[in-house]
């Protein structure tokens, strides 16, 4: 979960979260925005584990890409930070 790093939405107390939805026998990837009171918004991605298992290696070059074109000061940047529910914090490996 990532608080939602602009002012307005920010305020409002709205969150991204990452999560797995488990549908049939698949399941799938979903990046969604959540109101303050926890409830999800139509504002989301849902993507099946085929899709993004072939998407990451893209995803990832993208994110060194922008990087590396961010000229931004670092004070200019969101300070963003992870939070996990004590029930569902990724274990280490």
């Amino acid at each position: 979960w990532v608080n939602h790093p602009s002012g307005f939405y920010h305020y409002g107390g709205r969150t991204i979260r990452l999560s797995v939805m488990p549908w049939s026998r698949g399941v799938y990837v979903d990046l969604r925005q959540y109101t303050g009171k926890g409830k999800p918004l139509s504002r989301g991605i849902l993507l099946h584990l085929d899709i993004i298992s072939k998407m990451i290696p893209d995803l990832v070059a993208l994110v060194h890409r922008l990087e590396g074109e961010d000229l931004r000061e670092p004070g200019q940047k969101a300070q963003i930070e992870l939070s996990y529910p004590r029930d569902t914090a990724p274990t280490q490996s």
